[in-house]
């Protein structure tokens, strides 16, 4: 799991590609992306840092709102897994059930 404590005090977003291998945001941040063949996607992979730590932040308050116990245990299972992950999407899109809820919803669903 990332720690998202050592981001604190980061400059704030949003950060914007300017050019063809620059990032700028607030605070005079510049950041220049070089070379590589990947360039293009690692410049928007940075560019929406800021986003995606935020949309990390808001997962983990919704996941500590619901009392879930996420852990990344070998033995987990599967179909659990797949549960929790389809409802972070759908909690993303305004559900607001428990876990619970939502994989009796998806059993009732399919039968």
């Amino acid at each position: 799991m990332i720690d998202t404590d050592k981001y604190e005090g980061h400059t704030k977003g949003p950060w914007k590609i300017e050019g063809a291998k620059t990032i700028i945001g607030a605070e005079d941040l510049r950041i220049t992306v070089k070379g590589g063949t990947q360039r293009d996607k690692n410049l928007r992979l940075v560019a929406d840092a800021p986003l995606l730590l935020a949309e990390v932040e808001r997962l983990r308050e919704v996941i500590e709102q619901h009392g879930i116990d996420i852990s990344f245990d070998p033995k987990h299972n599967e179909e659990d897994e797949a549960i929790l992950y389809e409802w972070l999407d759908a909690t993303s899109q305004g559900y607001w059930g428990s876990v619970y809820e939502y994989k009796v919803m998806k059993q009732e669903e399919s039968e």
